[in-house]
């Protein structure tokens, strides 16, 4: 199957409705090791609802993606353009302490779904290889994450691939009944 890009064994694709997609996403968003990251402990998923979140983020501009590595899903990345900090409820003065008017920015989010993968490097060499098409094809001048600043694992993926810390944006992420600190970490095309 065509890519985005790839990098040796791993390639990144569009996910489609199809049920090998949504049964092995299905799969990730039931497992305990990935949730209590991503989505928390609480959320319920199903085949329905996964295909009906595919569904909203192709409307809002999400770009959902698979991770494959030797011809297997291993994970999930998703990007979407950021037009301004509210679109991603992110503090204005913040936001604009980086990020100059009419600036293309990109923002990322990702798993490795396979936890036997997991601090392998696979999510770093993931990371990078979409900061390549983002600046590369889409034009990104800058690229954003924000993982929960819990997940020491995923800040320490995105430093690797060459992101720094920008802010944090305290109590911005609801999950499982706690609102998370949010650490918003950027790269900028120059950095390439």
């Amino acid at each position: 199957m065509a890519g985005l890009i790839q990098q040796g064994s791993l390639l990144l694709r569009h996910m489609e409705e199809t049920s090998e997609d949504i049964c092995t996403f299905l799969r990730w968003m039931t497992d305990p090791a990935t949730m209590c990251y991503w989505d928390g402990m609480t959320e319920r998923y199903d085949y329905d609802r996964v295909v009906r979140r595919h569904r909203e983020h192709l409307q809002a501009g999400v770009t959902p993606c698979m991770i494959v590595q030797d011809g297997e899903s291993i994970g999930y990345l998703q990007f979407y353009p950021i037009a301004c900090a509210e679109d991603n409820d992110l503090p204005p003065e913040m936001y604009g302490a980086f990020v100059r008017p009419g600036e293309t920015v990109y923002g990322i989010d990702l798993f490795i779904g396979r936890t036997d993968l997991r601090g392998r490097g696979t999510g770093t060499i993931v990371v990078r290889m979409a900061c390549d098409l983002l600046f590369g094809v889409c034009g990104a001048a800058h690229i954003l994450v924000d993982p929960k600043i819990h997940n020491a694992r995923a800040i320490r993926c995105y430093e690797k691939a060459g992101f720094r810390h920008w802010f944090t944006v305290p109590g911005r992420e609801w999950q499982d009944g706690i609102f998370y600190d949010s650490f918003i970490m950027g790269r900028d095309r120059e950095q390439q």
